[in-house]
């Protein structure tokens, strides 16, 4: 007699997998998952390979891309906007950069125009279980630690 990992309670255990995790439970909670045999020990554990496809992002100076397009061609603010069917305000502020065009407007915006303002953000192949990503976006666990420094919590 053992401990259930799922609930705690005392009883035979039976090997289970519940959500991608093998557990060994009682015969409660196994209905909570679906069994895999008493030779879950001898099989071996089968490495998976994760391929993530890349992610296209806007780029950078799409802003001056963009002001740069409409002055090269010699039209206005109103004859842009009405060449590639969006609104002048927003063009506008694509050009000062307040807002950045979204992908399916970027896409549009280079087939119309013949400029590039997409490029590949992440291209990661044949990554392995634990292997990291390095991500430049700030994380809640980021948080936590920028927390902890600043108010010395240990």
């Amino acid at each position: 007699m053992a401990l259930c990992e799922l609930c705690g309670k005392t009883d035979s255990l039976q090997p289970v997998s519940i959500e991608g995790v093998q557990l060994s439970v009682c015969g409660h909670c196994s209905k909570y998952g679906q069994e895999l045999g008493n030779n879950l020990k001898n099989k071996a554990v089968k490495k998976t390979t994760i391929n993530i496809q890349p992610e296209w992002r806007i780029v950078d100076n799409f802003s001056e891309i963009i002001n740069h397009t409409r002055n090269t061609k010699g039209l206005t603010i109103a004859e842009f906007s009405a060449l590639i069917n969006e609104r002048e305000s927003t063009v506008s502020k694509w050009q000062a950069g307040i807002i950045k065009p979204n992908l399916k407007q970027a896409k549009q915006l280079e087939h119309k125009l013949g400029i590039t303002l997409l490029e590949k953000e992440m291209e990661v192949n044949n990554l392995t279980p634990g292997s990291k990503i390095k991500n430049s976006e700030f994380t809640l666990g980021d948080l936590i630690i920028k927390t902890k420094k600043r108010f010395n919590i240990q």
